[in-house]
């Protein structure tokens, strides 16, 4: 929470990753490596264990900016999903290719 109340991402960032390896008791497992969206995964399904597997927000409805709808979400039907066509190298020309890592 106090992380939370900074605002300052990298102070976050790092919150949350002391989290993750407090929990993590597999070998081999480098929490620093991990990109953003494997972070955040492994996070809400600790969250889910500890406080609870839904989650009521209120959204506010985008047509008139005021509206707000109850909505409960269950955070055991959110998976990460990776497209078939997802790849790590981005064509930048004829000869020309860039690996990337998250």
């Amino acid at each position: 929470m106090i992380a939370l109340e900074s605002g300052e991402e990298k102070t976050i960032t790092n919150t949350l990753k002391d989290v993750l390896k407090a929990c993590i008791t597999s070998r081999g497992i480098k929490v620093e490596e991990l990109p953003s969206f494997d972070l955040e995964y492994l996070f809400l399904n600790i969250r889910a264990k500890s406080v609870g597997e839904t989650v009521e927000l209120l959204v506010t409805c985008p047509d008139d900016g005021e509206t707000q709808v109850p909505l409960k979400i269950h955070t055991s039907e959110i998976i990460l999903e990776v497209p078939d066509e997802h790849t790590e190298v981005i064509e930048l020309g004829d000869d020309l290719r860039m690996q990337l890592k998250y």
